[in-house]
C-alpha cells in the first residue's frame, strides 16, 4: 500500500480526488463516500460502481439508515465505474478483493492506487443487497468503522525522515 496521506496525482491548488467503489453504487460506496466526505473537506469525494446501470437511487434501507445519522442520501444517483474516474482520482477504496481484483484487470495501469476500505480492519464488505435489515446495519457499522480509520490516515502529517 502506498501512503495514504499524500496522493500521487494531487495537482497544485485543487483537491485531491478519492473513490469510493462498489458493485452497484446504490448502498456501500455511496454510503462510504458521505461519510468520507463529511470528514475529508479537503477532499473531493466520489462514487462508483463496477457494475451499475447509471442514475439508480440508493437502497430504501441504507437511505433510512443513513437518515437516522443525519446524512441525506436522496440526491445520489449510481454511475459506473469509468477509465475517466481513475484518470482524475489519487486513490480507490473498494469494498472487497473482488473489486480489487477486477478494476486491477480491467486498468491494470491503476491498480496502485486501489485499497480496500476495511484494508486497516481486515475485512471485506459484504453486499447487503436483499438480505434483511441487519445485514445493513452490520455493512453499515463496518463501513463507518473502515471510514474513520481511512479519514484519519489520509490526514495524517507526513512521516518524518530521521537523518542519520
Amino acid at each position: 500500500m502506498s501512503d495514504p496521506a499524500h496522493g500521487q496525482g494531487a495537482r497544485a491548488g485543487k483537491s485531491p480526488v478519492l473513490l469510493v467503489v462498489c458493485t452497484a453504487n446504490v448502498c456501500r460506496s455511496p454510503v462510504a463516500a458521505a461519510l468520507l466526505q463529511r470528514r475529508l473537506s479537503h477532499w473531493t469525494v466520489m462514487s462508483a460502481g463496477i457494475e451499475c446501470i447509471s442514475g439508480q437511487l440508493v437502497s430504501t434501507e441504507m437511505e433510512r439508515l443513513m437518515m437516522q445519522r443525519g446524512i441525506d442520501l436522496r440526491h445520489h444517483r449510481s454511475q459506473k465505474l469509468t477509465l475517466i474516474h481513475l484518470q482524475r482520482t489519487e486513490r480507490v477504496l473498494v469494498m472487497t478483493q473482488g473489486h480489487l481484483d477486477e478494476i486491477g484487470r480491467r486498468f491494470p495501469q491503476y491498480a496502485s492506487k486501489i485499497d480496500l476500505l476495511g484494508h486497516f480492519q481486515g475485512v471485506q464488505i459484504e453486499d447487503p443487497m436483499g438480505l434483511p435489515t441487519r445485514f445493513f446495519e452490520m455493512a453499515l457499522r463496518q463501513i463507518e468503522l473502515a471510514t474513520e480509520t481511512w479519514a484519519n490516515a489520509l490526514i495524517a502529517p507526513p512521516p518524518s525522515v530521521e537523518k542519520s
